[in-house]
């Protein structure tokens, strides 16, 4: 999390699939995103497999709301 820029990075694996994770997720997000934060979520396939992109996203999102 980036307090200044009210970022938060969540990379999801394997184990949001299992015991409904995701939904309590969302609604985790929700919650926060009600406070005023923006959440980027990426995979941990794209952060292992693609990480220039990941990084090109961060990029981009951060010069767009400076």
């Amino acid at each position: 999390m980036c307090e200044e820029l009210k970022l938060i990075i969540e990379i999801d694996g394997e184990s949001h699939e299992i015991e409904n994770k995701w939904y309590k997720d969302k609604v985790r997000q929700r919650e926060l995103e009600e406070m005023g934060l923006t959440f980027l979520r990426f995979t941990n396939d794209e952060v292992m497999t693609d990480l220039r992109n990941v990084e090109s996203i961060l990029e981009y999102w951060i010069e767009d709301h400076i």
